[in-house]
């Protein structure tokens, strides 16, 4: 695109206003890389501190996933949660894998925040910046759920 020299000021508009376009979309491109880049940066780190994690014997991945963190409904992404499901081994109760975490956890730096009672606890742990959920809402159908956000 080569700038009009002589022309009539409707040909000038025109111009700009495809610069312009051109600037936006390279704009929303590599914002769209950038983002995309260090979504996957944030969650490869949420990975490595579920495996840095202890894991409840007998236990079965059965599931990974990630969701988006805002600090308002409708406001930018913040960061992300990972969660890692786990088949617990038959027989297995809440209370026991409570104590494991409990233990395991705290042994490693880990605070205990917050617990939540209800069909079966949910447990909050935070170490520095980092955040540890273990949640046993699903033992009764011999569900594990462990969330976690390296940046919380």
């Amino acid at each position: 695109m080569t700038p009009p020299s002589r022309v009539s000021s409707v040909e000038a508009k025109r111009w700009v206003a495809q610069v312009l376009l051109v600037l936006l979309l390279i704009a929303a491109l590599s914002g769209t890389a950038c983002s995309t880049s260090g979504r996957d940066s944030y969650i490869n780190k949420n990975e490595q501190l579920l495996q840095s994690l202890p894991r409840y014997p007998g236990t079965v991945e059965v599931g990974m996933s990630s969701a988006e963190v805002r600090e308002e409904e409708e406001g930018p992404v913040t960061g992300f949660t990972t969660t890692a499901s786990f088949e617990l081994p038959e027989g297995t109760t809440a209370e026991e894998v409570e104590r494991f975490y409990r233990r395991r956890l705290t042994g490693q730096g880990w605070m205990l925040e917050e617990r939540v009672s209800g069909p079966g606890p949910i447990l909050k742990f935070r170490r520095r910046q980092e955040m540890a959920v273990v949640n046993l809402e699903g033992w009764r159908g011999a569900i594990l759920d462990v969330v976690v956000d390296h940046g919380a």
